[in-house]
């Protein structure tokens, strides 16, 4: 019985962590631990770190609906982008992509009136994901993605050139 009891305990705690109590920390990965900026082998940041005044600017609303209302490119060039999250209702943004070896996440914690968070992330080329890590938020929309391409701007497909089917 002990044996069974243990083993719940330590199945249910992550799930428990994702609900309401979601870190402010944006090292911390998508089940709330925390964690530090990492460093690749040759030397780049892949985690965190503090705003960037002369850097890109991306910033995420949440309001109390499952949405986030995105400001500014989500295409960028590599390098030190801002990202910015407000929160009115219980939300987080986590990120996963190139080079970083934990979804890094922001949020607010339940009940604390820490609702505007923003750190400078450096991104590499690819296809970064952002999305609400709380509960039914990501299937619910609360989505999407970053592209980071030398030129900082979004390239056409083949599939978006190709002229309407008659």
């Amino acid at each position: 019985m002990r044996r069974a009891v243990a083993l719940a305990v330590a199945l249910l705690t992550p799930l428990l962590a994702t609900g309401c109590s979601l870190s402010s920390d944006p090292a911390a990965d998508s089940l709330g631990r925390g964690g530090a900026a990492k460093s690749s082998p040759t030397g780049d940041e892949v985690g965190f770190g503090p705003r960037v005044d002369d850097a890109l600017t991306i910033k995420f609303f949440a309001p109390a609906e499952t949405v986030y209302e995105v400001t500014g490119p989500t295409t960028v060039k590599p390098g030190l982008v801002n990202i910015s999250l407000t929160s009115e209702g219980n939300h987080n943004l986590a990120l996963a992509g190139p080079g970083l070896p934990v979804a890094l996440l922001w949020g607010a914690l339940a009940g604390k009136t820490e609702t505007d968070l923003t750190h400078s992330v450096r991104l590499r080329l690819g296809t970064y994901t952002y999305y609400c890590s709380v509960p039914g938020h990501r299937s619910a929309g609360m989505q999407g993605t970053i592209e980071v391409n030398a030129f900082g701007i979004s390239v056409p497909t083949a599939s978006s050139l190709a002229p309407p089917a008659v």
